[in-house]
């Protein structure tokens, strides 16, 4: 099956916005963020993300990739701690939330990225 850019995105989109809401459910104790703040984040990070592999992907291996989506997982969530009222993040809450992102982006690089870059 042929996936366009579009979808590519949504389906990250979807993905990474899940698993920034999953962090900031299952790790009240390491950083809080509202509903709001989860859209935020995780639509900052798909579309930086997003952008970051269609760049690195093509000129590095996927593994490159995903090291570079964990980082910017990681950095993203911290500086949103203050960039966003209300917002409470900590290192640790950032490095999690980066694990998991990038456990996200094995899978999606695997079935996605490949079949984007192929074209």
């Amino acid at each position: 099956m042929r996936y366009g850019m579009i979808t590519s995105f949504l389906i990250k989109w979807v993905a990474v916005t899940a698993a920034v809401w999953f962090t900031s459910l299952f790790f009240p104790l390491h950083g809080t963020m509202n509903f709001g703040h989860v859209l935020l984040i995780g639509t900052v990070i798909s579309i930086i993300g997003y952008i970051s592999d269609l760049v690195i992907s093509p000129a590095a291996n996927q593994m490159v990739a995903i090291v570079a989506d964990f980082v910017l997982a990681a950095l993203i969530a911290y500086m949103g701690n203050y960039l966003l009222f209300g917002m409470n993040v900590t290192w640790t809450f950032a490095v999690i939330l980066g694990l998991i992102v990038a456990g996200v982006e094995i899978f999606y690089h695997a079935k996605f990225v490949t079949a984007v870059n192929r074209r």
